[in-house]
């Protein structure tokens, strides 16, 4: 099985979220059956600056080859080119709205008779898809132009599901509920000693309007002890931002925050490790990768209810609470000031036990093989 994954951005990219982790974990698990190649931008997020360590073209990762190329050279000519050399079985494209991709992508595999695998990644979902006029315009095109493509859809919730058929060309069929994949391959440091009165909170998340860090400051108004709140991500708003450095100013003497800058994936499980709490009370997450990992690390979360991490709370890993419960939270955050190392613990062991718990990493990866082989095996009969 040969897949082409059009990715965007790819490691090494930091700003970038949950689908490259998405992707880097799909190819760790399935590379002993599939061949995987990735297409990406030579870029992250932010900047303009080529990544360091890659030659433009094919670079060889332990699990995937990986294209990269400058943004200004995405087309139909070089997809096509590469869907050529590749002879991939199927496209796997990890976006909707990353137009100059998607568009490329569709069109070759069109001009090629390629089945096409379509992943929003939660682009639709109610708290992040916002109605502007220009989303709705290239819904509209993206309609009208691709109707007739040989194109499934990936969703991971049931929001999800109902916004792919409410908005693009999808019968129901079409539409295959394929999970995303945390990483368990990493083994989570040793987790440091809650110590009563004092409380290590820890935000990991692009610095935008939709991961709510300015709800998860205001909380912190009313928290007592002696509190350390971390903040890790890319200044992805920076008008946001402005916003949030002027609620931080206003908070109480007993509670430190410090903006730590952007971290390698591979350090975010030693962060968990040295907090308490994930404070993130999101607007929208698809998945929420940095969820498992916080829990994977031992680390209860403190979220909202706009996730899918919607038993964590019955299953003793941390709590959940709707965005209209501002009260909530902070009553939690106090209960997590005041909690002693004993009952943390018990906490903390609940939180990787039940990661491991939900998972089922053979199902998983024979959900996506059969997947694959069926869309293989529609080439050519659309």
């Amino acid at each position: 099985m040969n897949v082409l994954i059009i990715a965007c951005r790819y490691y090494p990219a930091k700003n970038s979220g949950g689908p490259v982790i998405s992707i880097d974990n799909l190819c760790s698990l399935l590379n002993h059956k599939v061949k995987f190649s990735v297409l990406a931008i030579d870029h992250d997020v932010g900047s303009d600056e080529v990544f360091k360590d890659i030659d433009i073209g094919w670079n060889k990762r332990d699990n995937c080859s990986v294209y990269y190329l400058p943004k200004k050279d995405v087309n139909t000519k070089i997809f096509s080119s590469l869907i050529a050399d590749l002879k991939p079985d199927l496209l796997y494209v990890n976006s909707l709205f990353s137009a100059q991709f998607v568009v490329s992508a569709l069109k070759s595999a069109r001009d090629h008779g390629l089945p096409v695998l379509l992943a929003p990644r939660g682009q639709l979902c109610a708290n992040a898809f916002k109605k502007k006029a220009k989303k709705l315009a290239y819904l509209m095109f993206y309609r009208r132009l691709f109707a007739k493509n040989n194109v499934y859809y990936q969703y991971t919730s049931t929001e999800e599901r109902n916004a792919i058929l409410d908005y693009l060309p999808a019968k129901s069929e079409r539409v295959l509920e394929l999970p995303n994949i945390p990483n368990t391959r990493v083994k989570p440091p040793k987790k440091a000693q809650k110590v009563q009165g004092k409380l290590r909170i820890a935000f990991i998340s692009r610095i935008h309007s939709k991961k709510n860090l300015l709800g998860a400051i205001k909380f912190l108004h009313e928290v007592s002890g002696d509190v350390d709140f971390n903040i890790y991500g890319p200044l992805e708003e920076v008008n946001y931002w402005v916003k949030c450095q002027d609620e931080i100013s206003k908070l109480p003497k007993n509670i430190s925050v410090a903006h730590l800058g952007t971290v390698d994936y591979e350090e975010v499980f030693n962060i968990f490790a040295r907090h308490d709490v994930f404070l993130f009370p999101t607007f929208s997450e698809n998945y929420g990768h940095v969820i498992a990992e916080s829990l994977l690390s031992g680390c209860p979360v403190l979220i909202s209810d706009q996730t899918p991490w919607s038993d964590v709370a019955d299953e003793g890993a941390g709590w959940i609470y709707s965005l209209d419960n501002e009260q909530g939270f902070i009553n939690t955050l106090n209960h997590l000031v005041e909690m002693d190392a004993s009952e943390y613990r018990s906490i903390s062991i609940k939180c990787r036990n039940y990661v491991l718990g939900q998972l089922n990493l053979e199902e998983i990866a024979d959900s996506y093989i059969s997947s694959f082989e069926m869309l293989k095996n529609t080439r050519n009969k659309d």
